[in-house]
């Protein structure tokens, strides 16, 4: 018989719960617990369908064995801070929230191998046929579109797998009548060269591992009075707290809030142009 999702997590937290009625209830000891767990678990005997093959892999590698960081501080890779701490540690790794531009990012030694995350990604095979997948890129592809001007060009930052080669954020804005041309590090690696009317990111600044240096880039690549159309789920306590699924994705290393964005347009020189102050926030190169 297989063992499912539910059934792992109840097997896991069953053996913690009996650590922490003999008084073992460390984060080091959950830890230990959980990774021993999993690895008394036969990996045939996991059911198909309960995991993906980057999950699984991703389970079942060292990375589950990590624990809380000793250092009471971290670096935060969005503003430099170091008065970045702990903020959370679930999802058998640390979340560090940096109180100056309060990014919540997951620190390097847990961050998954990059054929790990590219196999996460490519569990997407997006096509514009997908009419809810297409649905969802308009929240951040419509208001866009509404301040470009005519014959406007830009990127799709971080495209994403498609299954045509035609990435649907860029078949979207073309079809509105703009030049979008696709990167993505593992899917469109060559880096568009120019100066350009917009940047798109649709759900990519989750998955940043040096922010800082990224939006940079993505400046420098824009012209002034080009835009930067960002879609990612912002955090808040209660969201982060009650095991969001934003947060569980083990390829999502950053979380933002509109506090997070006043920052980085303070210090890279954005004016915000429009939010709805959930998901989608577009900002304007000064």
């Amino acid at each position: 018989m297989g063992v499912s999702i539910r059934g792992l997590q109840n097997f896991i937290w069953g053996r913690i719960a009996s650590a922490e009625r003999a008084s073992l209830s460390s984060a080091h000891r959950r830890d230990k617990i959980a990774s021993d767990a999993i690895a008394s678990i036969k990996p045939e005997k996991m059911v198909a369908s309960a995991f993906s093959p980057a999950e699984m892999s991703f389970l079942m590698s060292d990375t589950t064995s990590h624990t809380p960081r000793d250092e009471p501080n971290e670096i935060c890779p969005l503003c430099g801070a170091s008065e970045a701490a702990l903020y959370l540690h679930a999802d058998m790794r640390d979340y560090a929230h940096c109180p100056v531009c309060r990014l919540i990012f997951v620190p390097p030694e847990f961050w998954p191998a990059p054929e790990q995350e590219k196999a996460r990604y490519e569990q997407h095979q997006n096509s514009a046929s997908d009419e809810d997948y297409a649905a969802f890129l308009r929240q951040l592809s419509d208001p866009l579109i509404k301040m470009l001007p005519k014959g406007a060009r830009g990127i799709d930052f971080g495209a994403g797998p498609t299954s045509d080669g035609r990435p649907v954020l860029c078949e979207i804005l073309k079809e509105a009548g703009f030049e979008c041309l696709p990167y993505d590090p593992y899917f469109f690696p060559k880096m568009p060269e120019g100066a350009f009317d917009f940047i798109a990111a649709s759900e990519t600044f989750e998955h940043l591992r040096h922010p800082r240096e990224e939006i940079e880039q993505i400046y420098k690549n824009l012209k002034p009075g080009g835009l930067l159309g960002i879609m990612t789920a912002f955090w808040d306590e209660a969201l982060f707290a009650n095991n969001w699924h934003y947060r569980r994705d083990f390829t999502h290393l950053c979380f933002y809030r509109l506090e997070t964005f006043a920052w980085i347009e303070a210090h890279f020189g954005f004016a915000r142009r429009w939010t709805e102050d959930r998901r989608v926030i577009i900002l304007e190169k000064l």
